[in-house]
């Protein structure tokens, strides 16, 4: 997939309207790099999954998760940074994951999901498949973050479970890490030459004040190379806690609302 030539220093607007897509992590394993991709590119990327299988088991398992990213530019939007694919060939993301442990330790996708969103909105670290097998959810510290800021972000994500698409968004009530971020950190003036005014001070409730807009996009089909998909209320979960937010919530979710269907 090749990688968008926007200069974001020369067109701000243009270079935060593109997603961010997962590569991998840097040479010493601490920070994870990306790419870019234009949204319409995702939209054709994403097309087939979107679209489902008659075969309920052939996605069931499958997600796409990302963080809206604020790295505090002025002039600068939140950005969506994939981080785990679905079917998509890209890199740095992951199928599916496999189910590890055994008996009552065994862990499934909806506890990798869980796992994921969490460690994104707590710690800033990115999920990976790869990471996530060998370790699971008992060392955070094993996951790279998304940035040298070490930023924490609100998370957005889709899956498919049992022929059916569903999707959830976390958005931590304060107190929360939003505002948390690395001591000493300065922007990434990569992505443009000065800060937000306040930055350092604000960034939490930026945070929290861009979510509403945006997972109400993603529910209502409106962000551009994610909008094949639209959610009803029964198919869209908003989670605020994360005690609210754990593999069998979820997997029980996607149960009551299944058993309603008539077959």
């Amino acid at each position: 997939m090749a990688e968008a030539d926007i200069d974001p220093l020369e067109d701000p607007e243009e270079y935060f309207s593109l997603f961010r897509i997962l590569k991998g992590p840097n040479e010493d394993g601490t920070v994870m790099e990306w790419t870019s991709r234009d949204p319409n590119d995702v939209e054709s990327d994403l097309q087939s999954w979107f679209k489902g299988s008659a075969n309920r088991t052939k996605n069931h398992g499958t997600f796409l998760m990302m963080a809206p990213v604020d790295h505090c530019i002025k002039k600068g939007k939140n950005q969506y940074h994939i981080f785990a694919g679905p079917n998509i060939k890209y890199s740095g993301t992951s199928f599916r994951p496999e189910e590890i442990g055994e008996g009552d330790d065994k862990k499934t996708f909806y506890d990798a999901m869980a796992f994921a969103a969490m460690l994104m909105s707590q710690f800033g670290r990115v999920w990976t498949n790869e990471i996530w097998q060998k370790v699971g959810d008992s060392d955070p510290e094993a996951y790279p973050f998304l940035c040298e800021q070490e930023f924490r972000s609100t998370v957005l994500c889709v899956f498919q479970a049992s022929g059916h698409t569903f999707a959830f968004g976390l958005c931590e009530d304060a107190p929360n890490n939003y505002g948390t971020f690395k001591e000493g950190a300065n922007i990434d003036k990569s992505l443009g030459k000065r800060g937000r005014k306040y930055w350092k001070t604000q960034r939490a409730r930026n945070v929290g004040y861009c979510y509403g807009a945006e997972s109400l996009s993603l529910q209502k089909g409106q962000i551009t190379g994610l909008n094949a998909v639209t959610f009803t209320p029964a198919k869209f979960m908003k989670f605020t806690q994360l005690e609210e937010l754990s593999g069998p919530n979820i997997e029980d979710w996607v149960a009551k609302y299944i058993s309603t269907l008539d077959h």
